[in-house]
């Protein structure tokens, strides 16, 4: 029998008469039908971060991949399983959050308060000189806790604004070679008398007689008196009475020589060591050199003191000698959509603008408004009744009732600098709590697979002001994943609920493109550290269309 034959009689079809059969059987190698029967079939695929070409693709969170084989008929496709670390940077320049700018509005006048101080008086000067400039203050990349944040802060403000100091110190002029004393008349009638005596007019010996030891240090104590004596004006009156004596111009009346010259000495010293503490206190020049080296001997700037309050969970600006201004309105931008010209504009073309992610200062919970620091006398009545601050020698300071900010000091965390007369705390706190956690999701895209719409953050540009269309994204993304966690970690989940379903089923795919990000567009930065993906795909495997039957033993022995 032909093979023609053969099948007509499987299949119980007639010679007769035309084919019911949807297919051609007049061949020796007849198709088979289709039977519109299928196996669901769950495949999955493994993907690690560390299999891309990392030639090609440096960074983890964009590349291309090839799967080991062809998945063909494809149904639905989701995230099954994944694996990622918490080692992310809260705080980085793409982020645009470490920054933060102040001003010194109110310096320490030393003058104004009867403190003699050419130093003080210069970093007076220069704080007055930086009135409308904003001090820009920058923290390093990374996660930080609350106190970690706030010693920072206190190191990078005291830093930076130790730096604009010695900027201004290093641009003082320096000081002039002091001139040559002029000759001190005193000693000018001393060094005549001496080499004549017969010049000496007094009562207490005649003319051309010795001089005597009561007249010499009478004499001696009107140059004291009338004249500041220097150094070199007080070796040459020991040379003069010294040459005196061994002329036998001086009559001791029972004095030996050394007991004078003993008296004159302590007489002249006691004097030039007076005016050596008078001159150092009332001088107005003093070197740059030594403004600087004074400077550094104090440690440089030290005023400022930040500090972060555990039970409001907010940060408070203080400083124990000037008044500062914490300058955020020249932080904040708009969100208006730009072409950026900054070095970061090939890390930031494809980052949504966002108003509530604007810097640094909304982490720290700062507003968009400049923040002003107060002192004892402009704290207005509802500060008062904030109950956050204590009277401490007089005048009223920041204080946390809680406990000790640094041990032992009872709360009072901010107080005046107890080196400087008059001066005055200033102190600012931060209206909002922190906000340390970063992005609590991030997006995967797989090219072709994307199946989640998302919204986009309101911007100010040609299409919105233009259409009544929303922004939002179709087909934006494959998943949503949570950030459970926060560095240093690894976390895993699973299951999750978006799919990927395609009418009909797709025929195949081999490669996949995958992409990580925020939900501004800005790629998730994993560094060195990997992860892993488990993609399920549902096939739809089609099936012969086979009869039979089955058949149950009995044993009836």
């Amino acid at each position: 029998m032909s093979n023609f034959n053969q099948f007509n009689s499987v299949y119980g079809i007639s010679n007769k008469g035309n084919s019911q059969l949807p297919f051609n059987v007049n061949n020796n190698n007849p198709l088979i039908p289709n039977s519109q029967e299928y196996l669901l079939y769950k495949k999955y695929v493994s993907i690690h971060s560390e299999d891309r070409d990392v030639t090609k693709y440096s960074s983890s969170s964009y590349f291309d991949i090839e799967m080991p084989e062809d998945i063909t008929n494809i149904h639905s496709v989701k995230l099954a399983d994944w694996t990622f670390p918490a080692n992310y940077n809260v705080f980085s320049l793409i982020n645009q959050n470490t920054t933060i700018s102040f001003i010194i509005d109110r310096p320490y006048n030393p003058e104004l308060n009867g403190v003699v101080s050419p130093l003080y008086q210069a970093i007076y000067n220069c704080f007055n000189s930086l009135k409308n400039e904003h001090i820009l203050v920058t923290i390093s990349e990374g996660f930080y806790t609350p106190q970690q944040m706030v010693t920072e802060l206190t190191n990078r403000f005291n830093e930076t604004a130790s730096f604009k100091i010695h900027e201004y110190l290093n641009k003082l002029p320096p000081s002039p070679p002091s001139p040559p004393s002029p000759p001190n008349p005193l000693v000018t009638q001393l060094e005549r008398l001496l080499s004549n005596p017969s010049s000496a007019s007094n009562t207490y010996f005649p003319p051309g007689a010795p001089i005597t030891t009561t007249y010499l240090l009478q004499l001696v104590q009107e140059i004291m008196a009338k004249d500041l004596v220097n150094s070199t004006d007080a070796n040459y009156i020991m040379d003069l009475i010294e040459q005196a004596l061994v002329q036998n111009l001086i009559d001791t009346s029972g004095n030996n020589s050394t007991e004078l010259l003993s008296l004159v000495q302590n007489l002249l010293l006691s004097q030039l060591k007076s005016n050596t503490a008078n001159t150092n206190a009332n001088t107005s020049v003093v070197s740059n050199n030594d403004l600087i080296t004074q400077f550094n001997n104090m440690g440089g700037y030290k005023s400022f003191v930040i500090v972060y309050n555990e039970v409001q969970q907010n940060i408070w600006f203080g400083n124990t000698t000037d008044g500062f201004i914490i300058t955020t309105s020249q932080q904040y931008k708009p969100s208006i959509q730009t072409n950026h010209s900054n070095n970061l504009s090939c890390l930031q073309k494809n980052i949504l603008p966002n108003s509530a992610a604007w810097g640094l200062p909304v982490n720290l919970g700062l507003t968009v408004h400049d923040t002003q620091s107060i002192n004892n006398e402009n704290l207005t009545e509802e500060e008062l009744n904030q109950c956050s601050h204590s009277p401490y020698t007089g005048e009223i300071v920041p204080r946390f009732f809680y406990g000790d900010v640094v041990a032992g000091d009872n709360g009072y965390w901010l107080l005046p600098n107890s080196e400087l007369d008059g001066s005055t705390v200033y102190w600012a706190k931060c209206p909002n709590k922190i906000n340390f956690m970063g992005n609590s999701h991030f997006y995967l895209e797989i090219a072709g697979l994307n199946c989640i719409d998302e919204t986009s953050p309101y911007n100010i540009s040609t299409f919105t002001s233009t259409t009544n269309i929303t922004n939002g994204i179709v087909n934006s993304s494959f998943a949503k994943l949570s950030v459970p966690t926060t560095p240093i970690a690894q976390w895993f989940d699973h299951d999750s609920m978006p799919y990927k379903i395609f009418v009909p089923p797709l025929d195949k795919l081999r490669k996949l493109r995958i992409k990580i990000r925020y939900h501004n567009g800005q790629l998730v930065d994993f560094s060195y550290f990997n992860y892993s993906l488990l993609i399920e795909f549902t096939q739809f495997v089609p099936q012969q269309l086979k009869k039979g039957h089955i058949f149950e033993y009995i044993n009836d022995v």
